[in-house]
């Protein structure tokens, strides 16, 4: 059996330095070769794993984003029914907003900020002229308005930016 480098210069199995830098020279895959293709795969491949993670991480930031801003408006809704019925059972009975405000990550100052809003939506509603409700508020009705109202989803928004 013979081995490429037995032939010609390098016959004498490398005598000296130069012939082990010839030899290694001579067997240095170029980057045009295979193995040079596997490193642009190698990279193509890191790069779509990356582009793929950034992806994923700015998808779960719009998410979150998504349900912080639903549960200040869930947080909205149970204040204003609450202050709706401040002198009513269900004020001292119900812990919704407990609930939600454990979930909520922002300032409690922005908390505040809603309870604001709502305390003046709620000191607008007028009770009722109509004979068969005369004296009552429609405070359900009008909290359910409010939690879908463009009004709301602005300050929704505004309070998790400012906030969080």
């Amino acid at each position: 059996m013979t081995l490429p480098f037995q032939e010609g210069r390098f016959a004498s199995f490398f005598p000296d330095q130069l012939d082990l830098l010839a030899a290694r020279k001579m067997y240095t895959l170029r980057p045009s070769q295979k193995v040079g293709k596997t490193h642009e795969m190698k990279y193509a491949f890191i790069f779509l794993l990356l582009s793929l993670s950034f992806s994923v991480i700015s998808q779960f930031r719009n998410d979150d984003k998504k349900k912080q801003i639903k549960l200040i408006k869930d947080y909205a809704l149970c204040d204003c029914i609450d202050e709706g019925f401040r002198d009513d059972s269900l004020h001292f009975k119900d812990f919704s907003a407990t609930v939600i405000v454990e979930q909520i990550s922002i300032n409690p100052e922005g908390l505040d900020v809603i309870e604001d809003n709502v305390d003046s939506f709620i000191s607008r509603l007028k009770p009722s002229e109509y004979l068969d409700t005369k004296g009552m508020r429609g405070v359900m009705i009008n909290c359910i308005d409010y939690y879908n109202s463009d009004e709301l989803d602005k300050l929704a928004r505004n309070v998790y930016r400012r906030f969080r």
